[in-house]
C-alpha cells in the first residue's frame, strides 16, 4: 500500500527540516536546496505544498526564523 498524500506532505517537510538544520556531521543546506532534493524524489503536487507551507512560515515571522533565514 502506497502512504496517501497527506503522509507523502509531512514526511517531505521533515525532511526538508531536517535537511535544513545542521548535525555533528554536517552543515545545513539552504531551503533551495533542500527543496531541490525531494524535487528529486516527491511528487510535484507534494514538493508545491511544501512550498506553499514554507511561504506561511516566512510571511508568519514567528515560527522557524533560524531556518529561513538561510532562503
Amino acid at each position: 500500500m502506497e502512504p496517501g498524500y497527506p503522509a507523502l506532505a509531512v514526511a517531505a517537510c521533515e525532511v526538508v527540516d531536517a535537511m535544513t538544520h545542521g548535525r555533528g556531521y554536517r552543515g545545513a543546506l539552504a531551503v533551495k536546496a533542500a527543496l531541490a532534493e525531494i524535487e528529486k524524489w516527491a511528487p510535484p503536487e507534494v514538493v508545491e505544498a511544501v512550498r506553499r507551507a514554507i511561504g506561511i512560515i516566512r510571511q508568519d515571522g514567528r515560527a522557524g526564523k533560524r531556518m529561513w533565514k538561510r532562503c
